[in-house]
């Protein structure tokens, strides 16, 4: 209850799985009420095939029983959602692969004045920044982490600065690292990619901090949550030890 008012669902999701597999030792937390916590979080995301694993669980019916009406609504619904964001993205993909995008990325212009260009000689509008946001974020509420991160990665190529969405871009960006140093094939790529991100993302929040005290303190609130999930991660252990091996 302390420590969830500044973690996003996939990352309490991680702590609740931890306690319920330590619970026959532990016993700190009611097994019960994890299990039904579990649930509430897996309904805020779009995770439909687990959220109903755990419901049957939960209910004591056949893990093996067809998804019901409601789940399997919101399915549809979301996933008519992604595809028509898909159908956009791809969209925006076709601009950026045009000749004159590609010479535009090259000219080493700071964000504000390529966003300028590529709206100017590409046909790119401000919709095209919002899709690549949302797209991003539905996918990784959906656990599809690494496409993900390449979308945000497009975001963060052709976005200016003062976009409404760039700091919450970082976040997504340490979000996808978070999960993605699960994945033993980018382990600790994700794990120095989180590290830079961070450092990137904490200098943009002491640059606010004149702006709006109160949400400064705030984001260094959620800062500080989120670099547990990194600085005691095993990747990070890996690199530690390896600097005292090179000492």
């Amino acid at each position: 209850a302390l420590m969830a008012p500044y973690l996003d669902s996939h990352q309490l999701l991680r702590m609740v799985d931890f306690q319920i597999n330590i619970n026959q030792e532990s016993k700190i937390y009611d097994k019960q009420s994890l299990e039904h916590e579990r649930l509430k979080i897996l309904k805020r995301l779009n995770t439909y095939d687990k959220a109903w694993q755990q419901e049957c669980i939960i209910r004591r019916i056949p893990e093996d029983t067809e998804m019901n009406d409601e789940y399997k609504q919101k399915e549809e619904q979301f996933e008519d959602s992604l595809d028509d964001l898909a159908h956009k993205i791809d969209e925006v993909k076709t601009k950026l692969t045009s000749a004159e995008a590609q010479q535009l990325l090259t000219q080493g212009k700071d964000n504000n004045r390529l966003w300028v260009a590529l709206k100017e000689d590409c046909g790119f509008n401000e919709e095209d920044l919002t899709n690549l946001f949302k797209y991003a974020r539905m996918l990784y509420n959906c656990e599809e982490y690494e496409e993900g991160e390449s979308i945000l990665y497009i975001y963060k190529l052709i976005a200016p600065y003062d976009h409404s969405m760039h700091l919450s871009a970082l976040w997504g960006d340490i979000a996808n690292c978070i999960q993605l140093m699960d994945d033993d094939s980018k382990t600790n790529e994700s794990f120095e990619r989180a590290v830079t991100t961070m450092n990137d993302l904490k200098d943009t929040i002491e640059k606010s901090k004149e702006e709006n005290p109160l949400k400064t303190l705030q984001q260094r609130a959620w800062l500080l949550h989120w670099a547990l999930f990194i600085y005691f991660s095993k990747p990070a252990k890996v690199n530690q030890l390896a600097v005292k091996t090179n000492e």
